[in-house]
């Protein structure tokens, strides 16, 4: 598949459907009582990953403890989702096209002129920023009519709404 799309080209908005990709990171359990919004986060993260399967647009997911219990409903259905669709590497070569994709899943050494990894607070993962070698494509601007529906319009995965009034206030 790398990359190629067979179909008349995909308007999303401001995405381009060669370069985009969902990246899902799991969220721990042992974390819930110290994320806000927990599991309105994980709501949309569900919506989310329907919406890219119906699109037809990679996703990638990472889990760090596959073993872990689910106990909140909508953990469960965000993982049955994941199952229903056989959630799987969705791009098992490189596309050759020079984006940020080909770093992960190459060794192309070239392509990375520096990096940084640092330490999170609140987290055991690591903030790693890479800078390429890569140029931004010029591209020419997309056209587009502003009274036509959006293409998610006949999807009905936004009619939920968060009830954001009952939400509590404050931060973090």
């Amino acid at each position: 598949m790398a990359g190629v799309i067979s179909r008349a080209p995909l308007r999303l908005g401001k995405l381009i459907p060669q370069n985009t990709c969902l990246f899902l990171c799991d969220m721990q359990e042992k974390f819930r009582n110290n994320i806000q919004y927990f599991p309105q986060i994980v709501q949309v993260s569900a919506r989310l990953l329907e919406a890219f399967k119906l699109l037809d647009l990679p996703v990638v997911a990472t889990e760090q403890y596959p073993k872990g219990t689910l106990e909140d409903q909508a953990q469960a259905k965000l993982l049955g989702v994941t199952e229903k669709v056989f959630l799987s590497q969705q791009i098992t070569k490189p596309t050759r096209q020079r984006n940020i994709l080909d770093l992960f899943f190459t060794n192309n050494q070239e392509a990375i002129s520096t990096y940084r990894v640092e330490k999170t607070i609140y987290s055991d993962h690591s903030l790693v920023t890479i800078n390429t070698t890569y140029r931004k494509a010029k591209m020419e601007p997309v056209k587009t009519n502003l009274t036509d529906p959006t293409p998610f319009a006949k999807y009905k995965f936004f009619n939920d709404t968060i009830e954001w009034h009952q939400m509590p206030l404050g931060g973090i």
